[in-house]
């Protein structure tokens, strides 16, 4: 085989090469880095759902606090509650009703309620929890009994979630009633923190026959899907630690590929999880923004060794074959050549010492030859 058929080979097995360990690093440079885009979005989605939490938490304890410790508020609820107190009197629930309906529209409640000292309604005011009569049941009740301060947990009640604070109303050291005080967690709470951290989220409840879907910036169709996908996962446990309290997945969406995670909300994973989800739009634009560059950055490398490896072909390795051919006729007995495409330098030196090799054998072929005749 000719050293120029050679030497074209070795550089197309070379760019083959290459090209090979371009697109493989490219796409497993893009999959990781991908993959830690993904893990930075929901990072931001637990951060942000944490903040959130708190704020909400802490505006409702203190809003209900505020109201249980007015004064005037107690007064009036314990003076209606004690005419049920009186042989063969009833309670004046319309008056504490219409005081309590202008104190949930004043602070923004949701659900606002006047409970007896066991837990029993008097008032109830609010859609999320008209269904229900007695709390007395509710752990937050049983701390309250055992002298805790107002306590505030999540309820999951009719397929809906209400955050809830339980304030002790006191004249004295007596508890006179308890007010329950309520915002709903549902589509505007979900398209906050989709819309702050950029991603979709979904609000996901534990039931007796698996997980479903309360709410969600995803379409309906899918919801199913992920609620699958979640009651897959190992059950977070109450109490967990924050970094057993994270469950991180691949999902299989209509539009691709895409990964979520889910988090306790507000510390309740027996209640409802916060599902983060990477949008598949996002996750396939920021894996080909990753890879493009890395490929043509890889083209860019390949083009520049192709122009180099023309270039030594034109500058050695056709010189180079040349003097080789040449060498080859002299062994077949043709000293009747001479080297005359040789190149630059060190090739050119080598291309010169040859044809004064060979003019030096044309001259004693000659002088023989001439030797030969006069003999």
């Amino acid at each position: 085989m000719k050293i120029q058929m050679r030497a074209s080979l070795t550089m197309l097995l070379l760019v083959v090469l290459l090209s090979i360990a371009a697109a493989a690093t490219a796409w497993w440079q893009g999959r990781g880095i991908s993959r830690l885009l993904d893990e930075h979005a929901l990072e931001s989605v637990r951060s942000i759902q944490q903040f959130a939490e708190g704020s909400r938490r802490r505006e409702l304890a203190l809003k209900s606090e505020i109201l249980a410790t007015n004064p005037g508020f107690v007064g009036y609820v314990s003076q209606a509650l004690a005419a049920g107190a009186e042989p063969g009197g009833t309670v004046d629930a319309a008056s504490i009703r219409d005081l309590l309906e202008e104190r949930r529209s004043q602070y923004g409640f949701d659900v606002a309620a006047v409970l007896d000292p066991k837990g029993g309604v008097v008032v109830m005011l609010g859609e999320a929890l008209r269904t229900r009569q007695d709390f007395s049941g509710l752990p937050l009740m049983l701390k309250l009994r055992a002298g805790a301060p107002a306590q505030t947990d999540l309820l999951l009640h009719d397929g809906k979630l209400v955050l809830v604070t339980l304030s002790p109303m006191l004249r004295g050291a007596t508890i006179e009633a308890l007010l329950l005080t309520g915002v709903e967690i549902g589509d505007a709470f979900v398209a906050e923190i989709g819309r702050a951290a950029q991603v979709d989220a979904a609000l996901v409840a534990p039931t007796r026959d698996g997980f479903v879907v309360l709410a969600s910036t995803l379409d309906v169709a899918v919801r199913p899907l992920l609620a699958a996908v979640v009651g897959a996962e190992r059950p977070i446990a109450a109490g967990a630690t924050p970094e057993d309290s994270v469950r991180e997945f691949d999902l299989a969406l209509v539009t691709g590929q895409t990964r979520a995670s889910a988090m306790p909300l507000f510390g309740a994973p027996a209640t409802a999880l916060l599902v983060g989800i990477v949008p598949t739009t996002q996750h396939a634009v920021s894996t080909t923004a990753i890879r493009r560059p890395m490929l043509i950055a890889g083209a860019v490398l390949l083009t520049v060794l192709l122009i180099g490896g023309l270039l030594i072909q034109r500058a050695l390795v056709r010189p180079l074959t040349h003097i080789v051919e040449m060498s080859d006729r002299v062994l077949r007995g043709d000293i009747q050549v001479a080297v005359r495409n040789a190149g630059r330098g060190d090739l050119a030196l080598i291309a010169a010492a040859f044809n004064q090799a060979l003019a030096g054998l044309r001259g004693y072929k000659e002088a023989i030859e001439k030797r030969n005749h006069k003999g």
